[in-house]
């Protein structure tokens, strides 16, 4: 029962919608194109943008541990510091000053749709162009350019460019100053010390060019902003990258130097280690050799005074072992400089080099003890031959260091490769005008249901029963809402059930006896016993209180019939179990059936149903027949009582026919759905057709809702009923 409840609440919830939708379908419409059109103005006055791509790898240190660094997320790390490496101001600013991105040169496009021109067919923009020529002229049309090759302003400012022949242009400078120049030559103007050439110049004669320099910092901005990285998949170490220009071309160029700008630099900051090395060693050369000469000149004067160039064997062996280990006294020295400069002193490698480097110091310090046991005469020379030796020996281990370095530094590759360099794209990623203008309309359109919506909630709605002190017509009776019945007009081959057929219910039965009691009163002096119901629109309830007084009635022992005069969307035939192809009222006003035959009994009451019949194509002309009237006085005389439903007032103009057969014409208005000014409108149209009405039901009436009133439940209004009751190929 619950999952049946819900089901029902969902069709009803989407019917409302619909509902809605249809009865404001002029102003969706309209907030729709409004929207399609603000879409498409919006569109054409954006840029075209173009955007240039390239890919990099960065490549793994030598020396490194691909598994160690996949564990503790190093390789996620130095990604993440060559992509903010690479968007630093240390790139991007070498870029803007090696291809002078501050100087911008633009022509002047239209104020607004500045890419209509482009968007229009070759002939449509010329004929444009010949009619609007003042505009043609002034603003971008698609066929200009211009490039400037120097640029000099003293103070903040733009030059407007306006061309003026094949090769000759006017410069209005920031001062006001206005000069004439020719392309390719330099244009001063010396009250502002400003200059300009430009080498290029197309468009139209009277075209106009803006051309002025952005601040170094804003242009580093506006690239940084303008490119975007990420890595291709993780843990790939390839990045992705993307520039984005209003020139293709521009595009491609910024990107391609921002790649060798950043490879570059990479490229440097490797060999940083080893420059720095050889400029170490390029102080240290001149000043060992210098050692190594006076070293040997001591030596030779000092062997000249004595007289002798006799070492010692002993002595030999302890100046070899003593030039040894000095020799590796300075590699170390050497290593320990460049360690320091990468490492803490804390560092296991560094840490282990000092320990060597204390070894190497207590076997000298073990030599130099031995040395001091030697012969005075012997020793000198030792210590001397020891001078020249050590010198020389520093000298070549620096001189071969640095040659090291130098073919080091030449052989140095950076730890990044460009696998896809930055290649022209003439397609733009943006605007996207059809992607646009659709989102645009699908967002009117729901703008549209909004306030369609909002119309809708806050409609002034018949609340309570004093909103129909208004109308001052008397209130013939108030139907509260039945449950336990199909909602709605019944489809093909369904059956519905009657409120007589129901369980209970007994203040709604009570409400159609108080009634029956008022129209047997107001029928009591009037002829014909005939009462006719309309509504002003669908849905309303009309049918189902108009059956239900008439089964009322009957029930009271009147003898009474039932006319559904609704030959267009009647369906009371279904409500009583009567075939769709019996005949009715359509066919005896056509002249194909008899009054016998189109009146159905229903079994034990005093009801007779008329239903509607077939679906003729001009039910208002014979409605108007005389064969409907001599219907009307025949029915008079058979039956107690006729009640005639009839089509909604607003949509057809069928009810006022009618009502000129019935002696009580009651509206039927339902709560929180019926709006005030439709029911007037009812009203008006009965008094100008003077039908008066007489009288008002209310359906579907609660005290809560009348007491705090919420716009929960209902359907959409509009004037526009006719459409539902236009004829369709499926007649039923």
């Amino acid at each position: 029962m619950a999952d049946s409840t819900q089901k029902f609440e969902d069709e009803f919830d989407f019917r409302l919608l619909l509902s809605i939708v249809l009865g404001r379908k002029h102003l969706i419409a309209f907030a729709t194109i409004l929207a399609g059109v603000c879409a498409t103005i919006f569109t054409l006055s954006q840029p075209r943008i173009y955007a240039s791509d390239a890919l990099i790898q960065i490549e793994e240190k030598q020396g490194s541990f691909a598994g160690l660094d996949y564990l503790d997320g190093r390789s996620n790390t130095a990604t993440s510091t060559q992509i903010e490496i690479l968007k630093s101001r240390l790139v991007m600013g070498k870029v803007v000053d090696k291809l002078d991105l501050t100087l911008h040169a633009r022509s002047i496009k239209l104020p607004i749709m500045q890419r209509l021109p482009l968007a229009l067919p070759e002939i449509l923009r010329k004929k444009l162009m010949m009619a609007l020529p003042e505009i043609s002229a002034a603003y971008d049309w698609g066929n200009t350019a211009i490039a400037v090759s120097a640029l000099s302003l003293s103070e903040p400012g733009e030059i407007i460019i306006t061309k003026l022949g094949a090769t000759t242009f006017l410069a209005d400078f920031p001062n006001g100053q206005k000069k004439t120049g020719s392309i390719g030559q330099l244009l001063n103007e010396p009250k502002s010390r400003s200059s300009i050439k430009i080498s290029i110049l197309e468009g139209n004669v009277g075209q106009k060019f803006k051309v002025y320099r952005v601040s170094r910092f804003q242009k580093i901005k506006e690239l940084q902003r303008q490119i975007s990285v990420k890595e291709q998949g993780p843990r790939t170490s390839v990045l992705a990258i993307r520039y984005q220009d209003l020139s293709s071309e521009l595009a491609r160029k910024i990107l391609d130097e921002i790649t060798t700008t950043y490879l570059a630099q990479n490229i440097d900051r490797n060999a940083q280690d080893v420059q720095q090395s050889i400029n170490f060693l390029q102080q240290q050369l001149p000043l060992a050799k210098q050692r190594s000469d006076d070293a040997q000149e001591r030596l030779n004067i000092y062997l000249t005074q004595k007289d002798t160039t006799v070492l010692g064997d002993s002595a030999q062996s302890l100046l070899e072992r003593r030039t040894n280990l000095e020799s590796q006294y300075a590699t170390i020295k050497l290593e320990e400089e460049q360690l320091r400069r990468r490492y803490r002193s804390e560092h296991p490698t560094l840490k282990d080099l000092i320990l060597r480097k204390s070894l190497i110091e207590t076997n000298i310090s073990s030599v130099e003890d031995e040395i001091s046991n030697l012969p005075e005469a012997q020793r000198d020379i030792y210590n001397k031959s020891q001078d020249v030796e050590i010198a020389q020996e520093i000298y070549r281990q620096f001189l071969n260091r640095y040659q090291e370095l130098e073919i080091a530094k030449a052989s140095t590759i950076g730890s990044v490769r460009i696998i896809d360099h930055a290649v022209r794209n003439s397609n733009p990623i943006a605007p996207k005008t059809l992607k646009t203008i659709i989102i645009g309309m699908g967002i009117g359109a729901a703008i549209g249901v909004v306030i369609a919506a909002f119309l809708f909630i806050f409609r002034q709605t018949i609340k309570t029963l004093s909103d129909l002190d208004s109308l001052n017509l008397p209130l013939y009776g108030v139907v509260g809402r039945v449950t336990g019945l199909s909602e709605g007009r019944l489809r093909q081959k369904q059956v519905g059930k009657r409120l007589s057929e129901l369980d209970g219910q007994q203040i709604a039965k009570e409400a159609f006896k108080s009634i029956r009691t008022s129209l047997h009163f107001g029928l009591a002096d009037k002829s014909p016993k005939a009462v006719a119901i309309t509504s002003a629109q669908p849905a309303d309830g009309k049918s189902f209180v108009s059956y239900n007084i008439a089964e009322s009635i009957a029930d009271s022992g009147l003898k009474t019939v039932f006319i559904d005069t609704d030959m267009r969307r009647g369906y009371i035939h279904r409500i009583f179990n009567i075939p769709d192809k019996e005949l009715g009222l359509s066919d005896y006003l056509a002249g194909s059936a008899s009054i016998d035959e189109i009146c159905q009994l229903i079994p034990n009451t005093n009801l007779v149903i008329i239903p509607r019949g077939k679906i003729p194509p001009n039910p208002s002309e014979l409605l108007m027949s005389r064969r409907f009237s001599d219907l009307a006085e025949k029915l008079d005389q058979a039956f107690d009582v006729a009640i005639y439903d009839t089509a909604p007032v607003l949509a057809v103009t069928d009810p006022t026919i009618v009502f000129r057969k019935a002696s009580i014409r009651l509206a039927l208005v339902r709560q929180g759905k019926t709006e005030i000014g439709a029911i007037k409108a009812v009203k008006d149209i009965c008094s100008q057709q003077q039908v008066d009405l007489d009288g008002l039901i209310v359906n579907d009436f609660s005290d809560k809702k009348a007491r705090g009133y919420g716009y929960g439940y209902g359907y959409g209004y509009g004037y526009g009923y006719t459409s539902k009751y236009q004829y369709h190929d499926r007649k039923d």
